[in-house]
């Protein structure tokens, strides 16, 4: 576990991009500097404007 963070949101669908950004600010803090390139998050996360979203950046 990278970053948690509480929501009153009913379902995560708009946390997948601040979870990512949450990680890396968690990864910066610790001095840790390698890319992540992969992601593992439940069906929650997902929805094609989130996917759409992701950019070369992001972890797969």
């Amino acid at each position: 576990m990278v970053a948690a963070e509480v929501t009153d949101e009913h379902n995560d669908q708009a946390q997948l991009h601040p979870m990512i950004a949450a990680m890396n600010r968690s990864l910066a803090d610790a001095g840790i500097d390698e890319e992540v390139e992969r992601l593992l998050a439940d069906a929650g996360y997902c929805s094609e404007d989130n996917l759409a979203a992701l950019t070369d950046q992001d972890p797969d």
